[in-house]
Order: structure tokens, then sequence, then C-alpha cells
């Protein structure tokens, strides 16, 4: 009797764990099917997204929801993709007084209805072995602007000229980045010596903050080129407020030299 009953109860055991087992592997079968489900819906989800927005909006036909040829429905509105892109009208090359280069570069944004609300760049220095020198950021052109854009203290030896490259706009209507109503007002020279400074007033005519002010003089040599170039900058300048502001030169310039102002606003 002890014998069989020891047999019985191994017995008993080996069923058990055998049928632990089973529902173990159904259960592990359960999941990997779910879990494979998921796997497969992202992998479908990415190949529509890639085959959509990189494959049928580049292929020069109007398939997939497209309203034109390669824009409209999941592609690029039609009205963004007509926008012409941002020009380069001029950029001149100057030499900072502690050995770095200024670039002074002319914008214009043709479309009147859309900013290039974040442009990127990159300004380079070329010398007579090639690149001596490089700087990237960002800028605005609100809708319809000629900018003038001052890109300072780039690092480099021997430059004789700069270029400009420019990046992909990201573009926003007028309405979703209108540019700030700003006034300047008595704006004069201000001489010590040989040094000389820009001076005078900025106001804010909207009823909402203007988060940054960026002010840049240059002033002109007597064949009317850019040879100095200064900023400054205001921040958080509120409604109706109305603020002083001063550029200095740190180079020795002569009397009687034109100079020129330009201003960037952004909320």
């Amino acid at each position: 009797m002890i014998s069989y009953f020891v047999h019985r109860t191994r017995v008993g055991d080996i069923l058990i764990k055998h049928t632990n087992m089973q529902s173990t592997l159904i259960k592990q079968i359960i999941y990997g099917g779910f879990y494979l489900a998921i796997l497969a819906g992202i992998i479908y989800g990415g190949y529509r997204m890639v085959n959509v927005r990189y494959g049928t909006c580049f292929d020069g036909s109007k398939n997939q929801n497209e309203v034109q040829i390669d824009c409209g429905g999941d592609c690029v509105p039609c009205e963004i993709k007509a926008l012409l892109p941002i020009q380069i009208t001029g950029n001149h090359l100057i030499k900072n007084s502690d050995g770095t280069f200024s670039i002074l570069v002319s914008l214009k944004n043709p479309n009147i209805n859309y900013a290039a609300a974040t442009l990127p760049f990159t300004a380079k220095l070329v010398g007579g072995s090639g690149i001596v020198g490089e700087q990237s950021g960002e800028t605005v052109v609100y809708a319809g602007e000629i900018k003038t854009l001052l890109i300072t203290s780039i690092h480099g030896v021997g430059a004789v000229r700069g270029e400009i490259l420019l990046g992909a706009s990201e573009w926003k209507s007028n309405a979703e980045f209108p540019k700030p109503n700003i006034q300047l007002r008595g704006i004069r020279v201000i001489s010590e010596g040989t040094k000389k400074s820009i001076a005078g007033f900025v106001s804010n005519l909207d009823s909402r903050l203007v988060g940054a002010v960026t002010l840049f003089g240059i002033f002109e040599d007597g064949g009317g080129l850019p040879f100095v170039a200064s900023q400054t900058s205001l921040t958080e300048l509120l409604p109706s407020e109305e603020r002083e502001f001063r550029i200095i030169f740190p180079e020795e310039i002569g009397n009687g030299m034109e100079f020129r102002l330009y201003t960037e606003a952004l909320y």
C-alpha cells in the first residue's frame, strides 16, 4: 500500500506539472500574439507615414489623398508648397577690431502672407585656402519683409569674403506670426573722443509684451560700404513702454561718417 500510494503521488505530480506547462505555453502564445499584433501595427503605421510623407509626396504624381500634385491631404499644404524661398540679395564682410568677423546679409521674403518663423543659416568665412571659419544660427523674416541680418563674432584667419547658406524655412501665416509694432525716436550719435555710439528710444506700440528687440548699427566708409558694426538687445518690452538704448562701437570712427540702424523684434 505504501509503495502504491507513493507511485500514484508521483504520477499526480507529473500530471500537475504537465498541466501547468501547457497552461504556461498557452499564455505565452497568447501574449506573444498580442505583442506581435502591436509590433505589426507600429511597422504598418511607420510604413504608411514614410510612404505617404516621403514617398508619394515627392513622386511628381497626384495620388493618395493629395489635392494637387505632391501637396494637400497627408502632404504639405498646397499653399505652403507654392511659397517662394527666402532670397539673399547681398552680403558684406566686416573685420572687427578684436580680430573676428561680422557678415551683413540682406534677405528678402517675397511672400506677403507668410513669414519664415524659423530660418536656419550657416555663415562661412572664405580665405585663400578655402573655408576658414563658420557659424550657424537662426533668424526670422516676416511676411514681405526686406531684412538686414548682422552675424557677429565669427572666428577665422585670413578671410576675404563671406558666404551664407540658408536652411528650410518654417512657414507661418501672418495671423500665426505677426510682426511686432515698435517705433524708434530720438536717434542720435554720441561722440566720446574717437569712440562713438548710437542712442535713442524704442517704444512698444502693441497691446502685448514684446519679448526681445535687437538693434544694430553700422557706420559706412567714404564709399558707402559698411566698415564697422555693433549691436545691443532689450528684453521684455511691456505694452506702451518706451525704453532707451545705446549701441557702443569699440572701434575708432571719424567724424562725418554715415550710419544706418536696424531692428528685429520678437514676441
